[in-house]
C-alpha cells in the first residue's frame, strides 16, 4: 500500500514532503480508528489529498484521487472521510517529518557544497523509509 502511495505522489508531482505527511496521517489515523480491510485504501487516499492541502499550493483533486483507485473509491467518499479523518486527528494537521530536517542537518556536513546529488539522494533514502522497504547489500 505504501508503496502505491508513493508512486501516486511521484507521478502527479506532489512536493517532497506530501508522502512523509500523508504516511505521518494515515498512521494517527489507524492508532485513532478502528477500520475494516476494505477502507484501507480509503484511508489512504484521504490522508493523501489531506497531506496535499497542508503541504502543496495546488493540492490534489479529489477526482484525481477517485481515478488512482480506478473509481473504486468515489469523490463523494474521499470528502466524506475527508470529515471524519479531521475528526480523529482532531484537526491537528500541521506536523513534522524528516523533510522538515533534511536541509537544517545536510548544512552541518562539509558535503553540501561538493555533491549536488546529496539532498536529492538524501530525501529518497527518506521516502524509503517510510514505504518500510529494506534494503540490504552483502
Amino acid at each position: 500500500m505504501r508503496n502505491r502511495f508513493w508512486e501516486v505522489s511521484e507521478e502527479h508531482g506532489c512536493e517532497e514532503q506530501v508522502f512523509p505527511m500523508a504516511i505521518n496521517f494515515l498512521d494517527r489515523f489507524l492508532a485513532a480508528c478502528p477500520i475494516k480491510p476494505n477502507q484501507l485504501q480509503l484511508s489512504a487516499t484521504v490522508s493523501l489529498l489531506l497531506a496535499s492541502k497542508v503541504r502543496m499550493c495546488t493540492p490534489l483533486s479529489v477526482y484525481l484521487l477517485s481515478m488512482f483507485t480506478d473509481r473504486s473509491i468515489t469523490p463523494k467518499q474521499i470528502k466524506d472521510w475527508e470529515l471524519l479523518f479531521l475528526s480523529k486527528l482532531q484537526w491537528e494537521v500541521c506536523g513534522v517529518t524528516g523533510c522538515d530536517f533534511i536541509d537544517h542537518i545536510l548544512e552541518g556536513t562539509n558535503l553540501v557544497g561538493t555533491c549536488n546529488m546529496l539532498r536529492p539522494h538524501t530525501i529518497t533514502l527518506l521516502s524509503l523509509a517510510y514505504t518500510g522497504i529494506v534494503c540490504i547489500e552483502q
